[in-house]
């Protein structure tokens, strides 16, 4: 039985190590500003997490909320116009002119990483800055918490 060697497109991830977030929100004005997003309007979030964790002293964390670019997303089959397509490269992609602005993708989204635009009446998400080499969030983090990757399937 011969060995299927067709070489896999490597997929874009973007990893968030928790441990080295410090909670500057660098990430979120990074994104805002490369994509020119309005006031509400947050392709990335940082979320503050204070727990006690059976500590005496209360434990501060961050935690960021994005586009996970699933493997199967369920946002995909969720657009009743087909707005949303997930790329070779692992890139989940929404085509804001087609995109009805209906919200099935939002509800659909586990991560809630799909925003509204009420300028647009559309839905926008993360793309990894598929525009860039690097997105611009992770090549802002001054921690390096966020890092690109690209990874073999």
């Amino acid at each position: 039985m011969a060995k299927n060697n067709r070489t896999r497109e490597p997929v874009n991830r973007l990893i968030f190590h928790s441990n080295l977030c410090v909670g500057c929100f660098a990430c979120e004005l990074a994104c805002k500003a490369e994509h020119h997003l309005p006031v509400g309007v947050k392709w990335i979030r940082v979320k503050r997490d204070e727990s006690l964790s059976g500590e005496s002293k209360p434990r501060l964390s961050f935690q960021v909320s994005i586009c996970q670019q699933c493997e199967a997303p369920p946002c995909v089959p969720a657009c009743p116009v087909g707005a949303i397509f997930p790329r070779k490269d692992g890139l989940v992609i929404l085509e804001k002119e087609r995109c009805n602005g209906c919200g099935d993708c939002i509800k659909a989204c586990p991560w809630g990483a799909i925003a509204f635009d009420p300028a647009r009446q559309t839905a926008s998400k993360c793309h990894l800055c598929a525009h860039l080499a690097e997105p611009r969030c992770s090549t802002y983090c001054p921690t390096a918490a966020l890092a690109h990757s690209l990874q073999n399937k």
